[in-house]
């Protein structure tokens, strides 16, 4: 059966909504399975909306991780960036009667799409807005969750909730886990998704790949990114303003061909390293030449980003301990939001894998039971 994104039942019961005054959040990646925009299908069936709201990079997922989105316009329709404003959107809904979303996330915590969810939803909790969640793949399925479970103290947008890193939730479930967990009382709904089964990966479900953000153009790396994506709180590049982000990683002080020689005799499941040289254009080293490895995901199932990741800082640390930097961001470790917590950051510089590794399986039976609960594949 071909999997259509939940976008696609506006034009079946999009009727419901006809007259109301209606917001949608939406992205570049908002296509239906046969290639119309979520804005021209709601234009299309007689929802067109009073406002577009954008999560980070904006609504052509064109802005930099990061960077301020400033005053969009698409479709002739004014766009405002949710994640410019955050925790001042509320503003911006008086008028509404009902907000659509419409994101294509990537199913990993620190990916802000689902903190730009969260706050949506306590907005119009707060404003008695009703929430529909036209609901997409998890692109790592719906059956992988690992990886450590966020700390409440490090709580961020890039942390936005006390769950595992790789949590298996599509947008919609996340939803009514927040709705759950926040106890946030808002009239919620989800559009779900045909023909879609938790033990498919975004490859697998014959929709396109449109990039969600710029750092990852295709879904090969979506799928190192919940390894890789950890270099941004360091030194280290994370392949940013390179043909393959979050694929290669590498600094101008490494030894790109002992590193990869090194990584594969661990001989870790799925996943094999070779030597890597590039010049970023943009990002850390914009200019300078770097040394470092290329990771390619052989078998995606057996592949482990959490046990990656924790190796590979193992062999850097054991070569590398002088040159490598932690980079702080207000006052936080980044590395630290990122994981959801001290221990990777602590571990590594001890050279300690075990007893990291060890800690990262605490509390993920829990968030399953949890997550079960709101489970709609």
């Amino acid at each position: 059966m071909k999997v259509k994104p939940g976008l696609e039942q506006i034009r079946k019961v999009g009727s419901r909504f006809k007259g109301k005054k209606i917001a949608l959040l939406t992205h570049r990646a908002a296509y239906t399975s046969d290639f119309q925009h979520a804005v021209d299908l709601f234009i299309e069936n007689g929802l067109k909306p009073k406002l577009l709201l954008s999560p980070e990079h904006g609504i052509f997922s064109s802005k930099a991780d990061g960077a301020m989105v400033g005053r969009e316009v698409f479709k002739g329709i004014e766009v405002i960036s949710i994640y410019d404003k955050r925790e001042r959107v509320k503003e911006d809904l008086l008028d509404i009667e009902i907000v659509f979303v419409d994101l294509q996330d990537v199913g990993v915590r620190c990916y802000t799409y689902i903190s730009a969810l969260k706050d949506i939803m306590k907005a119009a909790g707060e404003l008695g807005i009703k929430v529909v969640v036209l609901d997409r793949p998890n692109p790592l399925g719906g059956e992988r969750v690992e990886g450590p479970v966020l700390e409440e103290r490090y709580i961020s947008y890039v942390g936005v909730a006390p769950i595992p890193f790789i949590h298996g939730l599509t947008m919609g479930e996340m939803g009514y886990l927040f709705k759950n967990m926040f106890k946030i009382d808002v009239d919620y709904e989800v559009f779900k998704i045909e023909g879609w089964k938790r033990d498919m990966y975004f490859d697998e479900t014959s929709l396109p790949w449109i990039p969600p953000s710029p750092g990852l153009p295709c879904f090969e790396n979506a799928l190192s990114y919940p390894a890789t994506v950890f270099f941004e709180g360091t030194n280290i590049s994370e392949g940013r303003g390179t043909t393959r982000p979050f694929i290669v990683f590498g600094a101008p002080w490494m030894n790109s061909i002992k590193l990869a020689e090194e990584l594969n005799q661990k001989n870790l499941p799925g996943v094999y390293f070779i030597p890597a040289a590039f010049t970023p254009c943009a990002s850390k080293y914009k200019d300078e030449k770097c040394e470092g490895v290329e990771l390619l995901v052989l078998n995606k199932r057996k592949f482990n980003p959490i046990i990656t990741i924790v190796t590979l800082f193992y062999e850097l640390f054991q070569h590398y301990a002088e040159d490598i930097e932690w980079l702080v961001s207000k006052g936080n470790y980044w590395v630290d939001l990122l994981w959801g917590g001290d221990s990777f950051r602590t571990y590594s510089e001890a050279q300690a894998i075990e007893p990291l590794l060890e800690e990262v399986g605490k509390g993920l039976d829990d968030f399953k039971k949890i997550a079960r609960e709101v489970y709609l594949y």
